[in-house]
């Protein structure tokens, strides 16, 4: 996972393209959306998922 863009969507790499990534199931107050202010709650929620989706992982291995 390269980063939380807010409390619902992830980007991620894949294949060395950019891809989104929405939760299913889970609708969060808006924090870019780009004709909406930010919502309530919305920073709160972007954070939650930082803290629970953001890990230190290894950099991936090429295949044998």
């Amino acid at each position: 996972m390269d980063r939380v863009v807010d409390g619902d969507t992830l980007k991620v790499t894949l294949e060395d393209r950019e891809e989104t990534i929405r939760l299913l199931l889970v609708d969060t107050p808006e924090t870019k959306h780009p004709s909406k202010p930010v919502q309530p709650y919305g920073p709160d929620a972007s954070q939650f998922a930082k803290d629970q989706l953001e890990w230190d992982f290894p950099p991936p291995t090429s295949k044998p």
